[in-house]
């Protein structure tokens, strides 16, 4: 018997990840039930930028995201004032920004030595970059498993370079003085591949955590260790969800996560604290030093490893006993 799953990358899904407004009401035990939704605030953003290359690659990355954005209000990290309401982009039209979007942040503004350079690479990314549709095939028989990735690209179009020609207006008019007005975004890197690898090898020393499992606790066989909390996912989100996962990863001094998916599946990024949902299925979220780890799964479980997230997680919820997986 042959099983098959396919998994086509969703360009609106990834979108809509990163920009959709989330309104965010206190936790149960953090203001109780019908408390007033809060904006989270983007973390502890500077003012203004010092440098200029940050400066454009911010200006780049905030045109990308602006345009997606469209008339939609803003994300709760979205420093500043609102952008200017814009009809949102056609499918090819967020194809193409989503793709060039990816590229600017796979790049760190540190990677080049004079800001002429970086405005060079985001020129070129612009007339070069071209729209990509994954599609993720897994399958398993007698024979065991097997899984291929195609990549189909579409052929350009005159909606992808009106695109590229208002990005590449908007790099034009980026001198001195608008460099200096351009506000600051939370951080968000595209991992590379060797980053990606380094990642998991971590993570299977440290968590024992297995890509070829496609699962980790509690859908293994082996025992849960007590230093991970394990619950059903709709009863943490109800009681605990991303704000109390922010909340308690801040108050330990966490800035930045890495946010990894089963197999290397997807885009994976570096990002601010401020843009981590900790919704991804079959996603593991973790940190430098590895000391903890978030992992969200398809069959509706979450798991919470490291004692003293744990133990914060706890103190949010005096309830999860009644949850436990």
């Amino acid at each position: 018997m042959r099983r098959v799953c396919v998994r086509t990358a969703s360009i609106r899904g990834r979108i809509e990840s990163l920009i959709t407004p989330t309104v965010e009401a206190s936790p149960q035990g953090q203001g109780g039930e019908g408390s007033a939704p809060t904006r989270q605030p983007p973390g502890d953003l500077p003012t203004k930028l010092e440098d200029p290359k940050d400066a454009l690659h911010t200006a780049a990355r905030r045109h990308c995201l602006g345009a997606l954005l469209g008339r939609r209000p803003p994300p709760t990290w979205w420093p500043g004032p609102a952008p200017a309401p814009a009809a949102p982009p056609s499918p090819e039209g967020a194809a193409l920004l989503d793709a060039l979007l990816r590229v600017i942040e796979a790049a760190a503004p540190d990677d080049f030595a004079i800001t002429a350079e970086l405005h060079a690479f985001l020129t070129g990314a612009a007339l070069l970059v071209k729209v990509e549709e994954p599609r993720y095939t897994w399958s398993r028989d007698a024979a065991g498993e097997r899984e291929e990735v195609v990549i189909r690209r579409p052929a350009p179009t005159p909606t992808h370079e009106a695109e590229r020609r208002r990005f590449l207006d908007v790099l034009a008019g980026l001198d001195d003085a608008a460099l200096r007005r351009v506000l600051p975004l939370p951080y968000r890197r595209l991992l590379g591949g060797g980053e990606r690898a380094r990642i998991r090898a971590g993570l299977c020393v440290r968590w024992g955590v297995d890509d070829g499992a496609h699962c980790w606790h509690p859908l293994w066989s082996t025992a849960t260790p007590a230093d991970v909390l394990v619950a059903s996912a709709r009863a943490f989100d109800a009681a605990v969800g991303e704000v109390g996962l922010r909340r308690a990863l801040a108050a330990r001094g966490g800035a930045r996560v890495w946010t990894l998916l089963e197999r290397g599946w997807g885009d994976e990024y570096e990002q601010d604290l401020a843009l981590c949902r900790f919704d991804a299925r079959e996603g593991y979220y973790t940190a430098p030093g590895l000391d903890w780890l978030v992992y969200r799964s398809h069959e509706d479980t979450i798991a919470v490893a490291g004692d003293w997230l744990v133990d914060a997680v706890d103190r949010t919820w005096p309830g999860r006993a009644a949850h436990r997986w």
